[in-house]
């Protein structure tokens, strides 16, 4: 399982995630900095700041006084998210009975049936180029999680066919970008788990093949946060 995410350690107290920043808000300051590390003290010595982004372009500290630990953010190839280790989220899942759509349908193995709650049935493309399948969770969510549950009926070589997947999230359809990518193959039944340790604000999730084959599975869980403490 290869996460569209990276993160390093600088002190116990802080998590450095690369590429991330937040938006500007009433909420947050900007202020001169010249490393990742200062920019944790200056946050650390604020009783309100629970994460920050430091740009190293610009040297710039953008302290979030919310109290906030998990901010929802964004890719930002110069900035990195330093947040406190001490972060409790609340997770709700969002998926369950949302609309969903599939590029193809193989006999009855509807879109829907990935989002029903029920691990025994699955969705089923046909055997076609880059076949994907697509969620809408109805509004913006702060994404955290998500997990696959592949079919759990078949011979080996049915389980293994989901391989070489690209799981995308975003605002719309058309405002994708790669939240995992799992390179597999998977086994029948096998719980696949998929967390970056950050949310990120989507309405839309999507699985795509990225070879000619069936694309089947038996339910997809997109975990949100819904609460965030210290």
């Amino acid at each position: 399982m290869l996460a569209y995410c990276t993160a390093e350690y600088i002190d116990p107290k802080f998590t450095i995630t690369g590429n991330r920043t937040f938006k500007s808000s009433h909420d947050t300051t900007d202020v001169y900095s010249e490393s990742h590390l200062m920019c944790a003290m200056m946050c650390s010595s604020q009783d309100k700041c629970c994460v920050a982004s430091f740009s190293q372009e610009t040297s710039t500290c953008r302290l979030d006084t919310t109290d906030n630990c998990c901010v929802a953010t964004d890719h930002d190839a110069g900035s990195s998210t330093i947040a406190r280790n001490n972060c409790t989220i609340n997770l709700t899942e969002v998926a369950y009975d949302k609309p969903a759509e599939q590029s193809s349908v193989h006999g009855a193995y509807i879109a829907s049936r990935a989002v029903d709650g029920n691990v025994n049935t699955y969705m089923h493309t046909l055997k076609e180029q880059s076949p994907y399948w697509i969620v809408d969770l109805g509004k913006i969510h702060q994404i955290q999680r998500i997990e696959i549950f592949n079919r759990n009926v078949g011979s080996i070589t049915t389980g293994e066919r989901l391989r070489d997947l690209d799981i995308t999230i975003g605002p719309s359809p058309f405002e994708m970008h790669l939240f995992a990518h799992y390179v597999g193959p998977a086994q029948l039944g096998a719980h696949l788990l998929f967390d970056c340790g950050y949310v990120q604000n989507a309405r839309y999730v999507k699985l795509r093949l990225t070879g000619t084959e069936y694309l089947h599975f038996a339910e997809v869980k997109v975990y949100a946060v819904i609460n965030s403490s210290t």
